[in-house]
C-alpha cells in the first residue's frame, strides 16, 4: 500500500499537534503581515504574501484531511458546524473506525526518523525561541535568567 498524503497517514494525536502548530504559525505571521511589522529588506512584500499563502494552504490541507476522516466514519454532516478541534476530539475517540474504513489512513503511529544531531540542536533553539515569544505574547513572566540561545 502506498499513499502520497502525509497528513492522511498520521494518527489523530500527531495530526492534532501539527494542526495546532500550523494554525498558531499562520495566525502569528498573519498578524505580523497585516501590521507590517516585519523587516521588508529581509522579506519583501511579495515573498511575505507567498509565505502567508503557503501557511494558509498548509492549514487548509490539514482541515481537508480532518474532513476526509470525518467522512469515513459518517460524522462529517453531523459535525459540519463544529470547530476542527471538536472534530479532532471526535476522531480521536473513533480512531479505530477510520482504519477499518481505509487501511491507508493512520498508519504512522509513531514518528521515527533519522536526523543529524546538529539539526536537533537547532530545533531545540527554535523551540525555545517560540516558547519565549509565546510567553511574551501572553504577557507571562519572562525569566531573565534563561540561558542564551545563541552563543
Amino acid at each position: 500500500m502506498h499513499s502520497d498524503d502525509y497528513y492522511k497517514e498520521l494518527n489523530i494525536r500527531y495530526l492534532k499537534a501539527i494542526y495546532v502548530r500550523s494554525k498558531k504559525e499562520f495566525e502569528q505571521f498573519r498578524t505580523l503581515f497585516n501590521a507590517g511589522k516585519y523587516d521588508k529588506e529581509m522579506l519583501p512584500d511579495q515573498d511575505a504574501k507567498y509565505f502567508k499563502q503557503k501557511l494558509k494552504n498548509r492549514v487548509s490541507h490539514i482541515e481537508d484531511t480532518i474532513d476526509v476522516h470525518c467522512m469515513l466514519i459518517g460524522a462529517l454532516e453531523r459535525w459540519m458546524d463544529q470547530t476542527y478541534m471538536y472534530k479532532l476530539a471526535g476522531l480521536e475517540a473513533n480512531e479505530e473506525k477510520i482504519q477499518l474504513k481505509d487501511p491507508e489512513c493512520l498508519r504512522l503511529v509513531d514518528i521515527v526518523q533519522s536526523y543529524y544531531i546538529y539539526d536537533s540542536i537547532e530545533f531545540e533553539k527554535s523551540k525555545k525561541i517560540m516558547q519565549r515569544i509565546d510567553r511574551e505574547l501572553l504577557e507571562l513572566d519572562v525569566n531573565d535568567n534563561e540561558e542564551k540561545l545563541y552563543v
